[in-house]
């Protein structure tokens, strides 16, 4: 005899027929995010073998997972969950022969349960069975806001949607909520999603079927522009991900050395690259006509000067794992002087002139000294490195001799040597090209205490010098 309540799990059924009927009522719990149900009921045969093979069909039956399971009552429908349009998902049974009096030779009681994850499907949810956030501050008062949570399929506007690309669809617009919550609540500062970036993301599925999938997706503030200013804010590259630069303003004061103006910052850069956004083939033009000025602009900005370019680069692009890395050695003018280094020696000879001859007064070693009076001369090497063309300007005379001798530095040669290159433009034709260049100056000088002019046939004028003589003078 049927049964009014008829329970289905799969091919199976349960108060159909006088030969598997309901033992009392069934029993059920309900919520939010999982349904469970058990019952009782006795199978009988006439038969042995019908009765053994009645037994085995039903174990078979009623301990495979991700069934449908269906109750009615008489036509009407009361459940019905289906793993297949994602109205029941990960569904689990179990099935229990536990004994009783019920049992004999050719009838037998069973204890039947399953257990069903249910689809987050309100309208609130979005599939989205249950999240958490945290926000999170650096040192630096960096903001690193973590999501996590659930996801589950579904059935939405009538299709079957794994549980993966429910995630996908939806987790964006409750992302977004939560950013404008906080922007609203911490009103000393400003929490907005388009000054963050996404710098992990990871989603695991509970089962192989997708019925059920676990995020995790962490959003860090950017601090610095990936290339530059928008509107007064920093520019969040979908592109670049992660960005750390540090810029290195390296000063060198040596001894001996006239350090003037401009300066070298090392540029220390890398990046991840958001193959989705920037494929590969594109990440050279990404640093070339995009982050490398920007850094070039940036080193000139962060230290002060007039101008920029660039000395020497070393660049990376791990196009395999989509990361840039680069190091940058740029010249930054902090005005308008433009010597890099310049180098000065100078060198000063005195010669007695002295004239020895022997004489004889009984003793040995015994001289007549002569001298018309002292020589002195002296030497100058000057080496300029600046920025631009080198100036031809002949370098100031050495310090005049202490102690108030009279006379002054008479120049008697002068040799230049000077050699330029140029830096800032790199193989494909960008940056600011700057000359650099090289001049050495090397200038004698005599120094003379009295000249006078003297007229020679041709109406020229000869100096003639005289030289100090017999005069004491103390060097500097």
């Amino acid at each position: 005899m049927a049964q009014n309540i008829v329970i289905k799990y799969g091919s199976f059924t349960i108060g159909s027929s006088s030969n598997t009927i309901r033992e009392g009522t069934f029993r059920q719990t309900h919520s939010y995010r999982r349904y469970t149900m058990d019952v009782d009921f006795v199978t009988t045969h006439t038969t042995d073998a019908g009765f053994n093979t009645n037994l085995l069909a039903i174990e078979n039956v009623l301990d495979a997972d991700n069934q449908q399971l269906l109750i009615k009552f008489g036509s009407e429908t009361y459940r019905d969950f289906n793993p297949t349009n994602f109205t029941g998902l990960n569904v689990r049974t179990s099935i229990t022969k536990s004994g009783s009096d019920f049992d004999t030779d050719r009838s037998r009681l069973y204890s039947f349960s399953v257990t069903i994850d249910l689809p987050a499907d309100s309208s609130d949810d979005t599939y989205r069975r249950e999240a958490s956030w945290s926000l999170s501050f650096t040192p630096s008062r960096q903001m690193v806001l973590n999501f996590s949570g659930t996801y589950t399929a579904g059935y939405p506007s009538s299709t079957a949607t794994k549980a993966t690309k429910n995630y996908v669809d939806n987790v964006a617009t409750w992302i977004s909520a939560v950013f404008t919550d906080l922007d609203a609540i911490f009103s000393t500062f400003s929490i907005t999603e388009a000054d963050f970036e996404v710098t992990s993301e990871s989603i695991t599925s509970e089962d192989d079927d997708h019925h059920i999938a676990r995020f995790s997706k962490t959003y860090t503030q950017v601090l610095f522009p990936d290339k530059t200013w928008a509107s007064g804010t920093p520019n969040n590259d979908a592109g670049i991900i992660d960005a750390n630069v540090s810029f290195v303003l390296n000063v060198t004061n040596s001894h001996g050395n006239k350090q003037v103006a401009p300066q070298r910052v090392n540029v220390e850069y890398s990046c991840s690259v958001d193959y989705t956004d920037t494929p590969y083939t594109s990440m050279k033009a990404l640093w070339t006509d995009d982050i490398k000025p920007w850094l070039v602009t940036q080193a000139q900005t962060r230290w002060g000067g007039s101008f920029a370019a660039i000395e020497s680069e070393r660049t990376t692009l791990n196009v395999s794992q989509g990361e840039i890395r680069s190091s940058l050695t740029i010249l930054v003018s902090a005005g308008t002087a433009s010597v890099l280094r310049e180098d000065r020696t100078e060198s000063r000879n005195v010669d007695q002139r002295k004239t020895y001859s022997d004489i004889w007064d009984g003793e040995p070693n015994t001289f007549s000294v002569f001298s018309p009076g002292l020589s002195i001369t002296s030497s100058v090497s000057v080496t300029t490195v600046r920025i631009g063309a080198a100036v031809r300007n002949i370098p100031a005379p050495p310090l005049a001799l202490a102690g108030g001798t009279k006379g002054g530095w008479d120049i008697t040669g002068l040799t230049s040597n000077n050699s330029a290159e140029w830096v800032g433009v790199d193989v494909n034709g960008k940056g600011n090209s700057k000359e650099i260049s090289t001049i050495t100056f090397n200038t004698s000088y005599k120094w003379v205490s009295s000249a006078i002019n003297i007229a020679v046939p041709n109406g020229a004028r000869k100096t003639v010098l005289k030289k100090v003589k017999n005069q004491a003078i103390r060097e500097p």
